[in-house]
């Protein structure tokens, strides 16, 4: 067993808040090496396909078929 495997079996054993806690700040530490521009791009990335969306542009489908396409095996 991986150590990522051994501390994924220990932090199961932890009530679902102290995961979430914990979730929070691994993703968090991830930010630490981001870009310094990441954020800035984002946005103006999301303001753009906000636009696009807003103008009628663009190909937009249902978010019930983007998770069909994603998830196949979860189709009834």
């Amino acid at each position: 067993m991986t150590t990522a495997e051994q501390l994924f079996t220990a932090a199961m054993q932890l009530s679902p808040e102290e995961r979430e806690a914990l979730a929070g700040r691994l993703l968090g530490s991830l930010d630490e090496d981001r870009d310094p521009g990441y954020e800035e791009a984002w946005a103006a990335e999301i303001e753009r396909r906000l636009k696009d969306h807003d103008a009628g542009d663009g190909d937009w489908v249902e978010w019930d078929e983007a998770l069909a396409a994603m998830f196949p095996e979860r189709r009834r």
